[in-house]
């Protein structure tokens, strides 16, 4: 973000920007780019709080407030200017309490409080240094360097609990209860204070937290707590006390050391770092299992089978109960790359580097060792027969006296069958990634193959896919999807499938369907489903704009599992994602212009205001313009397409880039307009600018006109 390690409050304002008092000054973060406007001295900004329209700071002998400006910029304020000889040496502004119309400054000596209607101030300087101030309910507590806690009554301080009632315990937070106050304390975990009784309220986090010095916390809206540590990262309790989950530096956070808390409008947890910034997505709809210590490897499968959840990896098949936190255990016997994980006739097989394998409650049976194993099929006219394709070919599983065995292979075939599909009695479709597409003729008994068409159209593709979907049979390759035509034999393009491949999208053609009956393909930029129409039965596509690159699968191994209802595991080289399919797209969101600027060429620009229409000069022809989505979900990516009417005919195709710069423009009329597109869905608003860029002096009205009668004189 290019601004200052420390971050030391966070605020969010009415258009969801985040802010942060930062040791460079006001760093403010609008889903898109960030800026930072220095702080007015120099100093350390040490505090933050938006208030309506205004975003107060306090830093190291200054307070004041920040507004934006028609250009879209923030200006700053100052209050202290009026009351400057007040302002003690070396003063800091640490904390800023909103309460009605009066904004309390508090410093380690003072507690300026600020009268926004009459703009007076009053000061209350308690006989000790000011160890924390804090806002509960409606009442304004600080604790004093003695140990002592005060509210704040009628402009005054009154004490409410000595140093000897809190037992000398510095107090972090304080929380409103209805049978009195809950005090957050920095090494002896939580207490309730009801009137001079101070009463320890036992967590099961005690002991977790007990060496760790608290410095921040803060209470979410679920009744939840989030603490900040010197040394353990952060924390986040239930409201009885246990522990949520802890994150630290070796799990992803930038820093131990937690400065600041914030829980923003979409209930995602910010934490300001003594050295970065982590936004902490509490209620994401995806949620990430890494594999750090290398134990599970990369993902190549999952099913949920008699209550567990199953792992096929490249290091073995792996298995714990569906909705436990307990750790993997591994499979005896499985040692090795897993391909696949099929259930059929409530046996699970398991497609093995080292053949089959049929899996009961963590123990492993191999029936088949002659060839490692890719995938299964159900034989459509004997349900207990099964293909499976092998290194080497195709070969049979059948089910004798409830025990499934090897049966035979089926000859004449003896490429990698790693795509097959079954069509009619006698056709199998096999796809091979480096010999092309065959159509196999097999006898009735399954025994050899009778016939092989090679089609040299569709061609043989890098990462090719064949599959099965409504009863046809695709062909999935970087030219797109193509499906059988079974009275021809010949595959023709699917134009609705293939729009997930277009615009150099194309990243693999490994499809997956699932039960539901939606179709999953992953490209470049986005996870595709298709699903049916129930009304006509044309396929509909929805598209999750999370890339290739953040989610980083096993390129032509992509693998997605439903494992519920609504839950999806997603298999990576290094763990696995689950998310909530209706959860991705549920939220709209409002797209706004940030900035429009104009100049002239190889010169720089200046910022025009936004609300009012531009009119600029001829040679002010090169503009530009910023525009945000204000979201912090990591991994739900924003997606914008303009118009600029008077140059474009059509909207642009999707971009993730959050600004466009639009140089040389002729002289006219023009109007930009801006959209974004969020999990397939569109924002509620377009964002609009209207402008005009005048003719030169000599292409004027005027000038054509005096250029007539000269040409007549």
């Amino acid at each position: 973000y290019n601004a200052g390690n420390q971050n030391w409050m966070i605020a969010q304002d009415a258009h969801h920007f985040i802010y942060f008092a930062n040791n460079e000054g006001l760093l403010e973060y609008n889903g898109s780019t960030w800026r930072l406007y220095k702080s007015p001295n120099e100093s350390i900004l040490r505090s933050v709080k938006v208030i309506g329209k205004r975003i107060y700071t306090g830093c190291y002998m200054d307070f004041g407030y920040w507004t934006r400006n028609t250009n879209g910029n923030l200006t700053y304020t100052s209050l202290t200017t009026k009351m400057k000889s007040k302002i003690l040496d070396d003063e800091q502004f640490w904390n800023i309490i909103s309460y009605d119309q009066w904004v309390v400054f508090q410093s380690l000596d003072q507690l300026y409080i600020y009268d926004t209607q009459r703009e007076t101030f009053q000061i209350l300087k308690p006989d000790a240094k000011i160890l924390k101030s804090f806002l509960t309910g409606n009442t304004i507590y600080y604790q004093t360097s003695d140990f002592n806690l005060y509210e704040i009554a009628q402009g005054k301080g009154k004490l409410i609990a000595s140093a000897a009632t809190l037992a000398n315990n510095k107090i972090v937070n304080i929380y409103a209860q209805n049978m009195g106050l809950l005090v957050h304390t920095q090494f002896n975990g939580f207490y309730n204070l009801l009137g001079n009784t101070f009463v320890k309220f036992n967590t099961e986090a005690d002991k977790e937290i007990a060496n760790s010095s608290i410095y921040s916390s803060q209470q979410l809206k679920d009744g939840s707590f989030a603490v900040g540590t010197i040394s353990n990262g952060v924390y986040v309790l239930s409201p009885q006390g246990s522990v949520r989950f802890n994150l630290t530096q070796s799990k992803g956070l930038c820093n131990n050391t937690v400065l600041s808390l914030f829980e923003d409008m979409s209930n995602n947890l910010w934490v300001g770092l003594d050295n970065g910034i982590n936004c902490i997505n509490l209620n994401s709809p995806v949620r990430s299992y890494i594999d750090e210590t290398g134990t599970l490897g990369t993902v190549y499968s999952a099913i949920v089978f008699n209550g567990n959840l199953y792992l096929g990896t490249n290091q073995g098949l792996f298995f714990k109960p569906q909705n436990s936190n307990s750790r993997y255990q591994f499979v005896s016997g499985t040692k090795g790359q897993v391909w696949s994980l099929f259930v059929h006739d409530n046996t699970l097989f398991c497609g093995h580097d080292s053949g089959t394998f049929t899996i009961l409650e963590g123990t492993s049976k191999l029936i088949f060792s002659q060839s490692g194993t890719w995938k299964f099929a159900v034989v459509p006219f004997d349900k207990n027969k099964l293909l499976q394709g092998n290194y080497y070919g195709i070969s049979v599983l059948e089910k004798v006296n409830n025990q499934w065995q090897f049966k035979n292979r089926i000859q004449n075939f003896n490429y990698s069958a790693r795509f097959f599909e079954f069509s009619a009695p006698k056709e199998i479709y096999v796809s091979h990634e480096y010999k092309g597409l065959f159509r196999l003729q097999v006898d009735p008994t399954l025994t050899k193959t009778l016939d092989i068409f090679t089609y040299s159209n569709p061609t043989k593709s890098k990462n090719a896919g064949l599959f099965r979907y409504n009863n046809g049979i695709y062909y999935a390759y970087k030219n797109g999807i193509f499906r059988l035509n079974p009275q021809t034999k010949a595959f023709a393009k699917d134009p609705v499938l293939s729009e997930a491949f277009q615009n150099k999208e194309y990243t693999s053609g490994k499809i997956t369907v699932d039960a539901a009956g939606k179709l999953w393909l992953f490209s470049k930029n986005y996870i595709n489903y298709f699903s049916s129409n129930k009304i006509n039965a044309q396929l509909k596509r929805t598209i999750l704009p999370i890339p290739s690159r953040l989610i980083n699968p096993m390129l032509g191994f992509e693998n997605i599992s439903q494992i519920s209802s609504n839950e999806y595991l997603l298999g990576t080289t290094d763990g696995y994602y689950i998310f909530d399919n209706n959860a991705l797209r549920l939220k709209s969101h409002k797209i706004a212009l940030t900035d429009v600027s104009v100049g002239k060429q190889n010169q720089a620009s200046i910022d025009v205001p936004l609300q009012a229409e531009g009119d600029f000069s001829h040679d002010d022809n090169n503009v530009s313009f910023n525009f945000t989505v204000p979201q912090y979900n990591k991994y739900i990516f924003t997606e914008y397409q303009y118009l600029l009417e008077g140059f474009q005919d059509d909207w642009s195709e999707w971009t993730t880039k959050s600004a466009i710069n639009f140089r040389n423009l002729p002289p006219g009329d023009y109007v930009f307009k801006v959209r974004a597109r969020i999990t397939n869905s569109l924002s509620e608003n377009t964002a609009i600018y209207r402008f005009t860029i005048a003719k030169p002096w000599y292409a004027t009205n005027l000038a054509l006109f005096f250029y007539l009668i000269a040409g007549i004189f």
